[in-house]
C-alpha cells in the first residue's frame, strides 16, 4: 500500500511538472505571438496574447502587458493595470518589472506618488544588476527627491550602473567629479568617465569633452578636437553642441570660417530652444553675417531669448526698440527691457540706463536712478560707469558734491586704462580738487592719459615739452605730441601747431602748414584762429594772396563779437576796392564799443570826414581812444573841437 501510494504522488509530480512546462510552452508562444502583433501594429491582438500569458501568471507576459499599458496611444492607457501587472511580476522577483514599478512609484502613474516605494522598489532591482534602476537612484539621491540630497548614495549607484557600461550613468559620474559631489574633485577622473560615455555615443559627454578642449581643461587646448567632438554630439541633434560648433564656424575656431555653416548649426539650435543659439543667430541677421540683413528677424529671435531671460538679448532688444530698427520705435518698451537685463547684473545695460536717465532721453531725467545703474556696472568694475560716477561727484549732479568720491571713482576707471577719467584725475591734481595739489601727479596722469589717446593730455605733455617743465625742453617730442592731439581735433593742439609752425625764426616754419592747422581750429570754432587765418591769406605767405577768403573768415570772427575782427573787416571795407564806408563804420561802432581804440579813433575820424557828418559822435569816440592814450586820437579830437574859423 506504501508502495503505491510513493508511485501515485511520484505520477502526480511528473503530471504537474509536464502541465508547468505546457504552461509555459503557451507562456512562450502568446508571448511570441503578441510581439508579432505588436511589430505589425495590431494592439489589440498584442493585448490579447501578452493577457493569456499573464493569466497563466508569466512574469514576461505581466510585464510586457504592462509596458503596452503604459506606452499605448490614450485610448489604450491604462495606469491602474499597469501597476497591478508590474506589482505581480515584481513581487516574483523580476528584476525589469521592480524597476518600472519603482519608476510609477516615482512619478505617480497608476498609483499615489510615494519616493519611499520608488526606492524600495529600484534597490530591490539594483540589487539583482538592473543597471537603469541603479541610474535612477543615483538621480534621487543627487537631487534630493527623497527629501535631503545624499552624494555618497548618488556616487556608489552612478558608479554600479557606470562599471556596467551605462552611458548616462558614466556622463552623470563624471559631472560629479568635475563637480567634487560626495567625492573630491577631480577633473581628470571626469574626464575618464566622460570619455566612456563618448565612445558609447553619448552626446553629453562628447559635448563636454569638446568644451574641456575648448577651455584647456584637463587637455591642452585644441580648437580642432574641440570641434571634431561638437560635431559628433551636434550630429545626434545635442543643441549645446550645436551651438558650439556654431560659433567655431562663425569665428573661424578650429575649423574654417563658415556663416552659411554657422547658422545651420545655429538654427538648429535655436529650433530647439536654446537660449544663447537664438541670440547668436539674432546678431547673424542684425549684423548680416552671411545672410542678408534681417532686422525684424533679429528683433524676433532676441525676443524669444529675452522672454528666457538671456541677459544680451534683453539688451540688445532694448537696443533696438530705442532706435526703432527692427521694430516699432519704443522708447518705453526699451527701458523695460534694459531694465530686466539689468537687474540680473548685466553691467552693459546698467552702465546703458545711467547714461538714459542722466541725460534724459526717452524718459524724464532722474539722476537718482541714473546714480543707481552707474554705481552698481561700477562696483562691478564698468570703468565707463566709474567714469560717470566720478563726474557725478565732481560736478554735484544728482548727488552731494564731494571732490574726494569723485578721486576714488575716478582712480578706479584710470587704473583701467580709461584715459577720460586719466585725464580728470590729472585736472583735479592740477586744481588740488579732492587731493592735495601736485603738480607731479598732475603730470603722472597726463602722460598716463596721453598714451591712451587722450587729445588733450597729448596737448599738455607736448606742451610741457616745449616749456621743459618737469622734463627736458624738446621741441621736436612737443610737435610730435601736438600732431596727436591737433589730428584727434584738440584745438589747443591745432593752435600750437599752427603757431609753431607760423614762426618766421623757428626751426619749424612752414607756412602751409600754418595755414593749414589754423584753418582746422578755425572751423572747429577758434576766433583767434580765423583772424590768424584771415590775415595768412591777405598776406599770401603761405599761398596764393586770397582777399575774399580773408574777408569771409573775419565775418565769421566779427560775428562771434571779435572786436579786432571786426575792426580790420571794416578797414577792407575802407578800401577802394569795396569803398562801403557805412558797412565800414557800422562794424567799427561795433568793435569801438567793446573798447577797442583803434577802431574808437576810425569811427571818430569817419564821423568828422565821411558820409555821415556828426562832430557830437566824432568827439564821443575820439575822445574814448584818447583816453585810453592814443596820440592820433587826442589830435583829432582836438581839430574836431576847434572853433569854426569862419
Amino acid at each position: 500500500m506504501k508502495l503505491h501510494v510513493m508511485s501515485l504522488m511520484k505520477y502526480l509530480k511528473t503530471v504537474l511538472v509536464l502541465m508547468l512546462s505546457l504552461s509555459a510552452l503557451h507562456s512562450q508562444a502568446d508571448i511570441a505571438q503578441g510581439q508579432r502583433c505588436l511589430e505589425a501594429g495590431q494592439l489589440d491582438c498584442a493585448i490579447s496574447h501578452f493577457r493569456e500569458a499573464a493569466d497563466r501568471q508569466d512574469i514576461r507576459g505581466q510585464f510586457l502587458l504592462a509596458e503596452l499599458y503604459l506606452e499605448a496611444p490614450a485610448d489604450l492607457r491604462n495606469y491602474q493595470q499597469a501597476w497591478q501587472l508590474l506589482s505581480a511580476a515584481a513581487d516574483q522577483g523580476y528584476a525589469p518589472a521592480q524597476y518600472k514599478l519603482g519608476l510609477l512609484y516615482q512619478m505617480g502613474l497608476g498609483v499615489p506618488a510615494d519616493i519611499q516605494q520608488a526606492i524600495h522598489w529600484l534597490k530591490r532591482a539594483a540589487a539583482q544588476g538592473e543597471v537603469n534602476a541603479a541610474y535612477t537612484l543615483g538621480h534621487i539621491f543627487q537631487s534630493g527627491e527623497a527629501g535631503t540630497q545624499n552624494y555618497a548614495q548618488a556616487v556608489e549607484y552612478f558608479r554600479v550602473a557606470a562599471e556596467q557600461d551605462h552611458a548616462d550613468a558614466q556622463h552623470a559620474l563624471g559631472l560629479i567629479y568635475e563637480k567634487g559631489q560626495g567625492v573630491t574633485a577631480d577633473i581628470y577622473e571626469a574626464i575618464r568617465w566622460f570619455r566612456m560615455s563618448a565612445r558609447q555615443n553619448n552626446p553629453y559627454a562628447q559635448h563636454f569633452i569638446g568644451l574641456m578642449y575648448k577651455i584647456g581643461m584637463g587637455f591642452k587646448q585644441d580648437f580642432a578636437k574641440a570641434a571634431e567632438w561638437f560635431q559628433q554630439a551636434a550630429e545626434q541633434q545635442d543643441a549645446a553642441a550645436q551651438f558650439e560648433l556654431g560659433l567655431m564656424y562663425q569665428q573661424g575656431k578650429g575649423v574654417a570660417q563658415n556663416f552659411g555653416r554657422a547658422y545651420q548649426l545655429l538654427k538648429a539650435a535655436a529650433e530647439q530652444e536654446h537660449t544663447a543659439a537664438m541670440y547668436h543667430l539674432g546678431m547673424m541677421y542684425e549684423q548680416g553675417l552671411g545672410l542678408t540683413q534681417n532686422m525684424p528677424q533679429a528683433a524676433e529671435l532676441y525676443r524669444k531669448a529675452a522672454m528666457q531671460d538671456h541677459v544680451g538679448a534683453q539688451s540688445l532688444l532694448g537696443l533696438l526698440y530705442w532706435d526703432g530698427q527692427g521694430v516699432k520705435q519704443d522708447r518705453t518698451q526699451a527701458v523695460y527691457w534694459l531694465t530686466r537685463a539689468a537687474e540680473q547684473d548685466y553691467v552693459f545695460a546698467q552702465s546703458t540706463l545711467g547714461t538714459i536717465y542722466e541725460v534724459g532721453v526717452g524718459v524724464s531725467k532722474d539722476f537718482l536712478l541714473a546714480l543707481r545703474w552707474y554705481s552698481a556696472a561700477a562696483e562691478a568694475g564698468d570703468a565707463s560707469s566709474q567714469l560717470a560716477l566720478g563726474r557725478m561727484y565732481a560736478s554735484g549732479q544728482g548727488v552731494k558734491r564731494n571732490e574726494a568720491e569723485a578721486v576714488k571713482w575716478y582712480k578706479a576707471a584710470a587704473a583701467q586704462g580709461e584715459s577720460e577719467a586719466q585725464y580728470r584725475l590729472a585736472k583735479l591734481y592740477e586744481a588740488g580738487q579732492g587731493v592735495d595739489r601736485d603738480m607731479r601727479e598732475a603730470t603722472r596722469w597726463h602722460r598716463l592719459a596721453a598714451e591712451n589717446g587722450h587729445a588733450y593730455s597729448n596737448y599738455f605733455i607736448g606742451l610741457m615739452y616745449k616749456l621743459g617743465q618737469g622734463v627736458p625742453k624738446d621741441l621736436n617730442k612737443a610737435m610730435s605730441l601736438f600732431q596727436t592731439a591737433a589730428e584727434a581735433g584738440e584745438l589747443e593742439a591745432q593752435l600750437a601747431l599752427a603757431r609753431l609752425y607760423s614762426d618766421k625764426n623757428g626751426a619749424h616754419f612752414q607756412p602751409e602748414q600754418a595755414q593749414h592747422w589754423y584753418e582746422h581750429a578755425a572751423n572747429a570754432g577758434s576766433i583767434m584762429a580765423m583772424q590768424k587765418l584771415a590775415e595768412s591769406l591777405l598776406s599770401g605767405i603761405a599761398k596764393t594772396e586770397d582777399v575774399e577768403a580773408a574777408i569771409h573768415w573775419y565775418q565769421r570772427a566779427a560775428r562771434e563779437g571779435s572786436a579786432s575782427a571786426q575792426y580790420q573787416l571794416a578797414l577792407l571795407y575802407l578800401q577802394e576796392a569795396y569803398n562801403d564806408i557805412p558797412l565800414a563804420l557800422s562794424l567799427l561802432r561795433q568793435a569801438a564799443e567793446q573798447g577797442h581804440v583803434k577802431a574808437q579813433y576810425e569811427a571818430g575820424r569817419l564821423h568828422a570826414e565821411a558820409l555821415e557828418k556828426s562832430k557830437t559822435e566824432a568827439q564821443k569816440w575820439l575822445a574814448q581812444a584818447c583816453d585810453r592814450g592814443l596820440k592820433a586820437g587826442c589830435d583829432s579830437l582836438q581839430k574836431v573841437s576847434a572853433p569854426d574859423p569862419r
